[in-house]
């Protein structure tokens, strides 16, 4: 019960936090580095025998695969090119009329017709 009240002291009644009170009140260490800080000076770094960075190396081999045939390789080179690929919205042949079809109708028109055997097929 203690937490809780000590929350509802820092909070108005719309549940918002008072001025100058805060949810983090001792926050992110300071000197801390993020996961995503540490990737970027790791791929940066030169490797001393080939004197390329770590991500050099990856694009490098990225590319190969896709060279070779890897189709996931391809995608994944193409859509840091282009960005991904972006689905098509709405009719994209606009000469063509809209066509609604409800399973088992053609047939009972052809047969109506007479363009279809009366037997439809199993």
């Amino acid at each position: 019960m203690a937490k809780r009240e000590a929350t509802e002291k820092k909070r108005d009644d719309k549940g918002r936090f008072r001025k100058g009170q805060s949810g983090n009140a001792g926050g992110r260490p300071k000197g801390s580095v993020s996961l995503t800080t540490l990737l970027r000076h790791a791929l940066l770094e030169a490797d001393p025998t080939t004197k390329k960075t770590l991500a050099r190396q990856l694009i490098d081999s990225l590319v190969a695969e896709a060279l070779g045939g890897n189709v996931r390789a391809l995608e994944v080179v193409l859509e840091r090119i282009d960005g991904p690929a972006r689905a098509a919205v709405g009719n994209q042949d606009h000469d063509a009329q809209p066509r609604i079809v409800i399973p088992g109708s053609e047939g009972r028109r052809a047969t109506e017709r007479g363009d279809r055997d009366s037997d439809p097929a199993p």
